[in-house]
């Protein structure tokens, strides 16, 4: 839970504009009242930017879809790239699973799932097909 969660910080608020400040307080009267105004400031950007942000991101798979590889060979995944419209790239944060087995002939799916701080989220598959060449 962060502060922003709660404004639990505006009873504080309050209260310092109600008490008397002794005089080895008053040097940080200033900086106290800052603190307080870039904190509510920054809990209504991120607020705001929460209830307007209904985008999900982007996710780009890179290289083939659909994927062909012999049976008993080496599989890599050639991974993909998240951007969204509101955080920029997301791509560190996507989850991926894959359940590709290399040794059974059979056709699978990588999936590639990501979301942004809002909460929207984004969902693609690779499909790759385990085959065996003659």
């Amino acid at each position: 839970m962060s502060v922003c969660d709660n404004y639990w910080f505006l009873d504080g608020l309050s209260y310092l504009w109600n008490i008397e400040i002794n005089t080895d307080m008053k040097p940080f009267l200033p900086v106290t009242v800052l603190l307080v105004i870039l904190l509510i400031a920054g809990c209504k950007e991120n607020d705001e930017e929460s209830r307007t942000d209904h985008t999900p991101p982007e996710i780009t798979i890179l290289g083939s879809n659909p994927v062909y590889t012999r049976l008993d060979s080496t599989y890599v995944d050639a991974g993909a790239t998240a951007y969204d419209n509101v955080d920029g790239d997301l791509t560190s944060s996507i989850q991926t699973t894959n359940n590709v087995n290399i040794h059974v002939e059979g056709t699978y799916t990588v999936n590639y799932r990501v979301s942004d701080r809002a909460g929207n989220i984004a969902d693609t598959n690779r499909v790759v097909k385990v085959l065996i060449f003659k």
